[in-house]
């Protein structure tokens, strides 16, 4: 964030693991800024989830769970100003979302492709990903 332009109005943050990010997914989240604080990126999770609670375990509701991916966009004031508070977060998103609570964050439906890759399996993965775009 401190790395970009000054007068930046919109500010786009990427995960550099994630190369099948479409032009068409960057030209959704750049245009949600036009009546949002934030924008990202999102696809609903496929495994069930559960939460530890002391030494209980709860499963949560997956049609309310999705998981976030990027890029994440944001109103510049918004994002540096998330960044000025010293809050820590797992991303972007979920710094705005404790330091900014009112914010207006859109988010929209994300790619499958759009994955992270961070271990040998999404490596193999991403190869197969590639040669699939490549023979289209």
């Amino acid at each position: 964030v401190a790395a970009c332009q000054t007068d930046a109005t919109k500010i786009l943050i990427h995960d550099a693991a994630r190369p099948f990010v479409t032009p068409q997914t960057i030209s959704e989240c750049l245009a949600a800024l036009d009546e949002n604080d934030a924008a990202a990126p999102v696809i609903p999770t496929k495994d069930t989830i559960v939460k530890q609670e002391g030494s209980t375990w709860r499963q949560l509701d997956r049609s309310q769970l999705r998981a976030m991916q990027t890029p994440q966009g944001f109103r510049a004031e918004v994002i540096r100003s998330a960044h000025a508070t010293g809050v820590i977060g797992t991303d972007e998103i979920g710094l705005v979302l404790v330091s900014n609570p009112q914010a207006k964050i859109h988010l929209f439906e994300g790619d499958l492709d759009n994955f992270k890759i961070t271990t040998p399996q999404d490596l193999e993965l991403a190869t197969l990903v590639l040669a699939r775009r490549q023979t289209n």
